[in-house]
């Protein structure tokens, strides 16, 4: 990124953004230009040289005012001027470019917002542009395209993220248009597997040839029996992994939500020999010289795979990765708390964990079949 740093006697430097990014080795220092290994450098400095320019005339024309000229001038300037002529989608560009934390995926669903947007506005987007009648406008758009609340609420959730980061940057001094405008999630019910449906899986019978099945299978399995996200299951460590007197711990923290994972594996799914589900599969696969617990599989040969196993098991729904962590919270919401289901899943909010404790119909059935209709 490069910066502009106004030097005033006994402060820190007032620093503003030029948003304009490129390699290290295309600054030439002494010149304090771009070099010609940048294929844009004489569009670059032209726009470097205006923005001292305007620095310079406003100097000039606050001093001909009888004016002082302050750092709270300048940065109020800029300000303006950004409002003016800020581009939101590159604003938000450069942020997913410099951010380290999220993951590929993440970013995919951050640059899908973007693409939405220019697609509704046929144009780029400025932060004077993001009125709170232009999110409305936009997010009905998505409605009548035929994409889900929840999917909508996401693209709104995004747009106000990133406003929201912008004001905190001094980037603009403008209201965050996504306050106004008022969304809820509709609460969903999502597929989770029952006890038999995990017990037919488990059990089939896979033929040699099928190695890379067997491994997805169990990774699958391995998710159902401790809420573990795909990211964290194919990134699962051995380091992660520890034996004590009781059986063998997790303990990582969540590439997602950023949260220590620390699961008790000897105490979640127990088998009838004293070794629990989990365990058994950490047997099979935990080898000191490998970096990772399970075999390197792409998450989109995972899905291929787990389509296959539902239709070996006579599974009827869309069998995803994703259907185990929801029938970790199928299970486990009849055996703990809300509360203790939020820490073993690395949940921060009750309506969150509400999602997940996904009340499928043979256990309502079973929960009937209890009632005393005599009392």
């Amino acid at each position: 990124m490069i910066e502009l740093r106004v030097y005033e006697p006994n402060k820190p430097p007032l620093i503003i953004s030029t948003k304009q990014t490129i390699k290290p080795g295309e600054w030439n220092e002494q010149t304090q230009r771009v070099n010609a290994r940048n294929q844009d450098a004489d569009d670059i400095n032209f726009y470097l040289d205006k923005y001292l320019q305007d620095l310079k005339n406003l100097r000039i024309e606050r001093k001909f005012k009888n004016l002082p000229f302050t750092f709270d001038d300048i940065k109020g300037f800029f300000k303006k001027k950004n409002e003016k002529t800020s581009s939101y989608i590159e604003f938000v560009k450069q942020e997913l470019a410099m951010n380290k934390e999220y993951d590929k995926k993440t970013k995919t669903q951050h640059e899908n917002t973007l693409n939405k947007l220019t697609d509704f506005h046929k144009k780029d987007v400025l932060f004077t542009d993001l009125t709170p009648e232009f999110i409305d406008r936009f997010l009905n758009h998505l409605r009548e395209k035929g994409f889900k609340t929840n999917y909508v609420n996401n693209f709104h959730k995004n747009i106000k993220k990133y406003f929201e980061l912008a004001i905190v940057k001094e980037y603009t001094d403008l209201k965050n248009p996504c306050k106004i405008i008022r969304v809820k999630n509709e609460l969903t019910k999502f597929d989770a597997l029952t006890t038999e449906q995990m017990e037919a899986i488990r059990n089939l019978a896979l033929e040699d040839h099928e190695e890379r099945l067997k491994h997805v299978r169990d990774m699958f399995l391995f998710a159902c029996y401790t809420a573990l996200r795909i990211s964290d299951t194919t990134g699962l460590k051995t380091s992660s992994i520890s034996i004590i007197e009781q059986g063998y711990k997790l303990n990582f923290r969540s590439k997602k939500s950023k949260k220590p994972v620390n699961l008790p594996l000897y105490k979640l799914f127990p088998g009838q020999d004293k070794i629990s589900f989990p365990e058994k599969i950490v047997l099979q696969y935990l080898n000191a010289e490998n970096e990772y617990l399970f075999p390197r599989i792409p998450e989109q040969k995972i899905n291929e795979h787990l389509k296959i196993l539902a239709h070996k098991a006579k599974i009827k729904f869309n069998l995803t990765f994703h259907v185990a962590r929801h029938t970790f919270g199928t299970v486990m919401s009849s055996k703990v708390s809300p509360f203790e289901l939020m820490d073993l899943m690395q949940i921060s909010d009750l309506k969150t964990v509400m999602v997940y404790v996904n009340i499928n119909e043979t256990k309502i059935v079973k929960s009937l079949e209890n009632i005393d209709w005599n009392n």
